[in-house]
Parts: structure tokens; sequence; C-alpha cells
């Protein structure tokens, strides 16, 4: 497969990474909203507000894993520009 062939699947790879964690970050902002809203509503101990802060938790290691993969993409876009950019300069 071609450098550039390679460059281009980079490319989606890093912006399909982009897309997944703005999505998790706004995914995290309303498991934080609803949490803040189940504690307002509820009170400490309530099922619902466990339930809510679970949620978060759980929206907020996602969120964070996808920034470790949109990280590990753009690394691998980094690496096959330069290869495109050495070849094309040979």
């Amino acid at each position: 497969m071609s450098l550039q062939t390679e460059a281009s699947k980079a490319q989606v790879r890093h912006a399909t990474a982009g897309i997944s964690l703005h999505a998790a970050q706004r995914a995290e902002l309303t498991a934080s909203t609803r949490w803040a809203d189940a504690l307002l509503n509820y009170g400490p101990g309530a099922r619902l507000v466990d339930e809510a802060r679970l949620a978060f938790d759980h929206a907020r290691a996602r969120r964070a894993q996808l920034a470790l993969d949109l990280d590990a993409a753009a690394e691998s876009l980094s690496a096959a520009m330069t290869a495109v950019h050495i070849e094309a300069r040979q």
C-alpha cells in the first residue's frame, strides 16, 4: 500500500477519533449535569444520585479512553505524513 494511502487512512482515523472524543465530552457534560440535578433534587445517598454518579464515572472513563485514542491517532498521522514528506523529497 502506498504511503499516501496510509496517510489518508491515518487522516480518517484521526478525524473519526476527534469526532468521537467530542461526542464523549458532550456525554460527560450531560452526565455531570444529570448527577448534579439528581443530587439537588433527591439529596446525598439517594439511589438515583448513585446511579447518576456511576453514569458520570462511566462517561468520564470513556472520554479519557477516547482522548488516548485521539493521541494515538495523532501520532500515527504525524508518522504517516512525515513518511510521505520524506518520500516526496527523494
